[in-house]
């Protein structure tokens, strides 16, 4: 018998960015697999290492850990070729045009630099103009029923304790947003601001605080939820137990302590280690796009 969540996916078309990484990969593969019913996934990707979109979809769908699932599911995953630093997203009028017209009602946006050393102004090209864009594309979505912006945990960890709210940001960081909103990418002079008014460690928190409260005010008509996960490890159960992509964040760690590459840390033993399995996060992230559907609460 088909769960709430199943029949909520039922017959709707998906729009997901991030496709193509740890996180998306098991996404994409969950939604297939748990929810045969789903009209369809259309998957945004960009060319990289000299493979075409559609190289690097065929080589996703061929691996071994959608194996299980009938070839005739993979033709409900369409893609659509991006450049998230581009204006637009860099879509075609032709690709722009089909996202409009494919009746999409639930929005996964993952996509993101992952890299905590970029200069702000490039992360805050990578990581936040990219999801303005995207959100004035889900305006024009008439059916749109659920926007899921992935964040992180970390994205107000200057404060002593995170609440599941958003925080107020600076004055100067509202100054920040504006900019941004007029994508002036070169007056972004914030390389030692940030740290000293603000006190994020990294460009790449840095961005994700950004972002959430610009959702908070300026989108909040939309119905999306900013989703938070914490140190994303491997899989508990799907894809395969212990079934990571790569050598991924805090994963790569513990492996070189556990093959004896790295035999001293430095660590602080009265804080707690915040990690969760990926396919624990995209269960969570599948059943808040069904959440915020039904929710009233924005």
């Amino acid at each position: 018998m088909a769960s709430k969540i199943q029949k909520f996916y039922e017959g709707r078309v998906v729009f997901l960015t991030g496709g193509s990484g740890f996180f998306g990969k098991v996404l994409l593969l969950k939604l297939l697999q748990s929810c045969p019913n789903i009209k369809g996934i259309i998957a945004l990707l960009r060319k990289k290492h000299g493979q075409s979109c559609k190289e690097r979809l065929f080589n996703i769908l061929s691996s071994s850990e959608f194996s299980a699932l009938p070839k005739s599911s993979f033709l409900k995953v369409p893609y659509v070729e991006r450049d998230m630093e581009k204006e637009g997203l860099g879509l075609s009028a032709e690709d722009r045009q089909f996202l409009l017209s494919s009746h999409i009602s639930v929005v996964f946006h993952i996509a993101a630099s992952l890299s905590f050393h970029e200069p702000p102004a490039k992360c805050v090209k990578t990581n936040a103009i990219p999801v303005i864009e995207l959100i004035g594309l889900c305006e024009e979505m008439p059916e749109l029923k659920a926007l899921v912006y992935v964040s992180t945990a970390y994205s107000q960890c200057h404060h002593s304790e995170i609440k599941e709210e958003v925080y107020p940001l600076p004055i100067e960081y509202k100054q920040i947003v504006r900019t941004i909103l007029l994508i002036d990418i070169t007056s972004l002079n914030i390389t030692c601001t940030y740290r000293k008014t603000g006190g994020w460690p990294n460009t790449y928190v840095f961005s994700k605080g950004l972002m959430e409260e610009t959702i908070q005010k300026i989108h909040s008509h939309l119905p999306v939820a900013i989703f938070r996960p914490s140190l994303v490890i491997n899989a508990w159960k799907e894809p395969n137990p212990g079934w990571i992509k790569n050598g991924y964040s805090i994963t790569r760690v513990l492996h070189t302590a556990y093959i004896g590459y790295d035999q001293v840390g430095l660590l602080n033993v009265e804080r707690v280690g915040d990690m969760v399995p990926v396919d624990i996060c995209v269960n969570a992230m599948v059943a808040t796009a069904w959440e915020t559907a039904k929710s009233e609460h924005r």
